[in-house]
């Protein structure tokens, strides 16, 4: 049985949102269609019309103030490993990240700021150039306000102490009810801890049969120094939540190995190279093994 799981890791929530504009029904586009052809404008300019306010949207402009989210996200989904089954649920992050995990989210969420009000200075300009396009026919209903579509961008974190089983209080229930409820959370937290080594060792495959491809890569493959970059990340991360001691021999094993395919990067030789790509597809099939 894990034991003080939550001695070692925490919950962590990553949430997002953006404004979008609201997208007609094809009743009520239809509707719009049939309205301007009564007022004589052509079948294919008023199609066009009808659905300007859509594609006018700035959904380039929108994406580029979320930049600092996704960076930060790509950075949260390697250093995380999920630990409750279901979109959107919250996942597990080692006490020892949480520091950096925290200093990195304050940066990007302070470029992403920046990057909103950037936007938000520019939406009445981009309100009067959609304007301007659809003419007569622009629909202010359609579209956001400037303080709706600052409200309407979302970038946090929500940091959230893991539970132990052992300390819910159950006096309200007899002895062999307290009991089975007990050790069903303890079954619970078994198999989510379970699920998300599992996951980690899936991961870990993956970044070792990726290095070991392309090591096994022809004349023009590039080896770049960042070829090891996940695998690294992965390794720190400390994401063995099970601390099951199979996988720690293996995880043992690449930090050492992770010299000679170093190597092999920078020699570009082709005898280092097959030596580390071994070294990876061993690595592999050790993981495979598990579980």
């Amino acid at each position: 049985m894990i034991t003080k799981l939550q001695d070692r890791y925490l919950l962590v929530s990553l949430n997002s949102r953006q404004p979008a504009v609201t997208k007609k029904s094809d009743k009520a586009k239809a509707a719009a269609v049939k309205d301007m052809l009564t007022k004589g404008v052509d079948a294919v300019t008023a199609d066009k019309i009808a659905k300007a306010q859509i594609e006018l949207w700035p959904n380039k402009e929108i994406s580029d103030v979320m930049t600092p989210y996704h960076s930060f996200n790509t950075y949260h989904r390697r250093v995380t490993i999920d630990y409750l089954p279901g979109k959107g649920m919250p996942k597990l992050l080692s006490i020892h990240k949480q520091q950096e995990h925290s200093d990195k989210f304050y940066a990007l969420k302070l470029a992403h700021e920046q990057c909103k009000a950037d936007f938000i200075g520019r939406y009445s300009k981009i309100m009067e150039s959609i304007e301007s396009h659809c003419g007569e026919y622009f629909d202010p209903a359609n579209y956001p306000s400037k303080d709706a579509v600052a409200n309407a961008f979302e970038f946090s974190v929500q940091y959230m102490p893991l539970a132990d089983p052992s300390a819910f209080e159950l006096g309200a229930f007899t002895v062999e009810q307290s009991t089975e409820l007990k050790k069903q959370l303890n079954a619970t937290v078994q198999k989510a801890a379970d699920n998300a080594t599992r996951e980690y060792r899936d991961r870990l495959r993956d970044s070792v049969q990726h290095i070991a491809s392309k090591l096994r890569g022809g004349k023009g493959t590039r080896l770049h120094g960042s070829l090891l970059t996940n695998l690294e990340e992965l390794l720190d991360a400390d994401l063995n939540v099970s601390a099951d001691p199979e996988l720690q021999t293996v995880i043992d094993s690449v930090k050492l190995d992770t010299s000679t395919i170093k190597r092999a990067i920078r020699t570009r030789c082709d005898s280092d190279k097959g030596i580390a790509a071994n070294k990876a597809e061993a690595i592999d099939r050790k993981l495979a093994a598990l579980f």
